[in-house]
């Protein structure tokens, strides 16, 4: 049975600051081989030469009939790992360097033990690669049956792999907006929300389901996750949020319990109206909206 060869996968570089690329495939690197050009490659790639690297673990594989099966899967997840290096270094074409990790990838999952720990890293691997290529249904696959295997043992792939489905549902979610359906949207980012590993992804999808809800007029619903955005972020909201982001967020609030008290007033309710405005206050961050509040109570109050 092969050992285990497990290394860090990290999520794609998303538009949103709660996810960092952190792509370290070097755990291959720490393996003892015999063959001189794996254990050079090994070298070089710790090294950040990657290009040597590519050239040493193909003259490996030259001569792969000299190579046991552990070492041809270290030497394809090698070469696999090389050109996403060299992707996120930005070292040649980023589609052609996404195919050719692809199908090493897929060369040593060919001929890899089913039972091996060695699945997590192709796994996390071909999602990381799927990704990018905003092929999110195989992304989705890959990084799913990693969860088959041990993953509480490798806490940092565990970590990565959950972060980048996080990543897959916030960009499907964003698919399902372009079209409008904000229903869909929603449940992409609640399945996005089981995977969030920190209060800064947790406050900034509840943001967002926030806003969907709010696209459909749903106002009841939007307040609910808007409030729990804040409430997770606690103190650090302006800092996990962005300082734009915070405010808009702030302002969405005060607008939604000010067009409920309108509301209320169509139906002459102006006791419910005035508690809406109110609630409105907590969340005013400007003089002026606080004026325009306590002089609308004031005529409500008159009224």
């Amino acid at each position: 049975m092969c050992k285990k060869i497990v290394f860090s996968i990290g999520i794609i570089l998303l538009p949103f600051s709660a996810f960092s690329l952190d792509s370290q495939f070097s755990q291959w690197t720490y393996l003892h081989v015999k063959n001189k050009s794996l254990s050079k490659a090994q070298v070089l790639f710790q090294q950040r030469y990657f290009k040597k690297s590519e050239a040493s673990l193909k003259k490996a594989l030259y001569y792969k009939t000299s190579l046991s099966r552990q070492e041809k899967i270290i030497a394809y997840i090698g070469l696999a790992s090389d050109y996403v290096e060299m992707v996120v270094a930005k070292h040649g074409k980023t589609k052609d360097l996404l195919k050719k990790a692809e199908v090493y990838f897929k060369k040593a999952e060919e001929i890899m033990p089913q039972a091996s720990d060695i699945n997590i890293s192709l796994c996390s691997g071909l999602g990381y690669i799927y990704l990018r290529n905003k092929l999110y249904s195989k992304a989705e696959y890959y990084l799913k049956k990693s969860f088959r295997y041990p993953l509480k043992q490798y806490p940092k792939e565990r970590r990565d792999i959950l972060n980048t489905l996080v990543g897959i549902y916030w960009e499907m979610a964003k698919d399902c907006l372009k079209h409008s359906d904000q229903k869909k949207a929603i449940a992409y980012w609640q399945k996005a929300f089981k995977y969030a590993q920190s209060p800064k992804q947790q406050a900034m999808l509840f943001r967002d389901i926030g806003y969907a809800y709010l696209d459909s007029k749903q106002k009841d619903e939007a307040l609910f996750y808007m409030k729990e955005a804040l409430s997770i972020a606690g103190s650090q909201a302006k800092s996990m949020l962005g300082a734009e982001g915070y405010q808009k967020l702030l302002n969405t609030l005060v607008g939604i319990y000010w067009e409920m008290a309108k509301d209320c007033l169509k139906h002459s309710d102006q006791k419910k109206a005035i508690a809406y405005w109110q609630k409105a206050f907590k969340y005013a961050q400007s003089p002026k909206q606080q004026a325009m509040l306590f002089r609308d109570i004031g005529y409500a109050y008159l009224d």
